[in-house]
């Protein structure tokens, strides 16, 4: 079982050095892009990528996306 230090050096490693917190905000939006496109709301794909807030998912999803999550479900 890795602890976080050594998770993060693990993947710094083997992604070019990219730390471990971006890598898993890009994952953690990726997933909730697809259970946008997939139809569910922008509360529900908040809460299944560990987002409480939906303000804090919108500001995040937009910084990562270049959308808010309400547009990127037509896209």
């Amino acid at each position: 079982m890795y602890d976080r230090k050594s998770l993060s050096k693990s993947l710094g490693a083997s992604r070019s050095a990219n730390p471990f917190m971006p890598y898993l905000r890009s994952t953690r939006m990726n997933v909730a892009a697809t259970l946008l496109v997939l139809g569910s709301s922008a509360t529900e794909a908040a809460m299944a990528v560990g987002f409480d807030s939906l303000s804090h998912f919108s500001k995040a999803f937009r910084a990562e996306k270049g959308v808010l999550p309400s547009h990127h479900k037509v896209m």
